[in-house]
Parts: C-alpha cells; structure tokens; sequence
C-alpha cells in the first residue's frame, strides 16, 4: 500500500490514478497531520510513502519527521514543483532517496515507486 499526501486535489487525483493503474493500493490524504495520522492508523500496511514537500498545517518534511519517529526505515518519495537544492541535501543526509519534480510523466512516478520499492525503475 502507498500513502500520498498531497494538498492539490488535481495532482493527488492523478497519482492515484497513476499508482491504481498500476496495480497499488493507495490510501490518500489532503496535508502533512491527515498523512501522519493515517500512516499512524496504517504502519503496517504502508510500504512507502509518496508526498509533496510544500502543503498547509503540516508539509512534508514535517509529515515525514513524524513518520520517520514511528518508523526509522520508512522509504518515502517527496514531490514538488520547486525542490531547494539545500533541503534536498539535508534530506538525503536523513536517508531520503527519491525527488520527482513537478510536473511528472506516469513514467516517472512508476518508475521511481518500483526503485523505492526495492524493484526495477524501468517499465516492462
């Protein structure tokens, strides 16, 4: 199961498409607190975590932060239109793989979810 926490209703909708399509169970949510509190209710079932960087109330850093405390090997693709070089370091440096910028292909987020997931990036 995949857990996308994405805050624009278009992009969430398209990447569940993308990952239903695909073959995944997904369970979505709309910021950084609904996304911690699923993954809370979720753990066991989630195998990775897809979400924005920039969102409301909570944004992904956070969300991730928390989620990483409930779980330190958490495997986690982050998002974002605009990613600062900087941070990405700083996130890389906490154990962070994955950065897809915004807009992607259906290529693209397959292809990084089966890599994240520990299978081949490359489409059959």
């Amino acid at each position: 199961m995949i857990l996308i926490i994405e805050d624009d209703e278009i992009m969430r909708s398209l990447l569940k498409t993308f990952l239903l399509g695909a073959g995944y169970q997904v369970i979505c949510t709309v910021d950084g607190i609904e996304g911690v509190e699923a993954y809370e209710t979720h753990r066991r079932n989630i195998q990775l975590v897809v979400s924005d960087l920039e969102m409301p109330n909570l944004n992904g850093v956070g969300a991730y932060r928390k989620i990483k405390a409930m779980n330190p090997d958490v495997k986690v693709i982050f998002v974002s239109g605009n990613i600062d070089p900087h941070l990405q370091r700083q996130l890389q440096s906490e154990g962070v793989r994955h950065f897809i910028r915004k807009p992607y292909s259906p290529d693209e987020i397959l292809g990084a979810v089966r890599e994240a997931l520990g299978g081949p990036s490359e489409l059959c």
